[in-house]
């Protein structure tokens, strides 16, 4: 087993992860948000990286159980049409979010690629979460 120095970094997933971090602490630095929604931001960026330490791996048995029923498949896909359309009219509120779970997933997904721990990559994730909302919080409260 290679210890952690000598297994390669995923460098452009991690930066996009970094910067994606950034966008949303310079973001958040801006003041149009109250107190208690930067915390809930900021604790739930580290819950997204708690989230992704254990994928979900039984999706495919959730979801033949789930569509077994017409019944069921129609009212999921009525809810799943009315989410849409929600996540549409509120896109720039949703935006942001989009924006982390995808490069959070990403580095995950190459961090766990290259064979780190679980604890490694929880690590990791939480470090770049660390340092690009610190970096974007200073970025928008120099301008």
């Amino acid at each position: 087993m290679l210890s952690f120095f000598q297994k390669r970094l995923p460098w452009l997933s991690l930066l996009l992860l970094f910067g994606s971090y950034v966008f949303i602490g310079r973001l958040l630095s801006t003041g149009t948000y109250s107190s208690e929604a930067t915390w809930f931001l900021v604790l739930g960026s580290f819950a997204v990286a708690l989230i992704y330490l254990h994928p979900l791996t039984d999706l495919n048995k959730l979801v033949k159980r789930w569509f077994s029923s017409d019944s069921v498949a129609f009212s999921a896909f009525v809810i799943t049409a009315a989410a849409i359309s929600f996540l549409l009219n509120w896109l720039k509120l949703f935006l942001p979010v989009v924006l982390i779970l995808t490069t959070e997933g990403l580095a995950r997904l190459d961090l766990q690629a290259n064979q780190y721990s679980e604890r490694q990559t929880f690590c990791l994730l939480v470090l770049i979460t660390g340092l690009g909302l610190g970096c974007g919080w200073w970025l928008g409260k120099l301008a």
